[in-house]
């Protein structure tokens, strides 16, 4: 069985990702290269109405880049993996 990942970098694009048919929502900004973050209020909101009760959609696993940090700046990295969780776990 294929299964489609579809990256979006707003509301609107992960609405229709989600109403298409996607399998996995992935958050990132592909103008920022294969591994540019979103900013974290656009995170938040992409998660807030992805998991909205009652918006008739299924839940499906989100997954969002932190950037592409250095793996010199562990404590960034650490702080980004941080930041970019919490809106995931504050609707669980």
């Amino acid at each position: 069985m294929m299964r489609m990942l579809v990256s979006v970098r707003d509301v609107p694009e992960a609405l229709l990702a989600a109403r298409g048919g996607a399998d996995f929502i992935d958050l990132k900004e592909p103008r920022e290269g294969a591994l540019g973050d979103l900013d974290l209020a656009t995170i938040a909101a992409i998660v807030r109405v992805l998991r909205e009760p009652g918006n008739g959609l299924r839940r499906l696993p989100v997954s969002a880049t932190i950037g592409d940090l250095p793996m010199s700046a562990l404590g960034a990295i650490l702080a980004r993996v941080d930041a970019v969780a919490a809106p995931a776990a504050s609707t669980t």
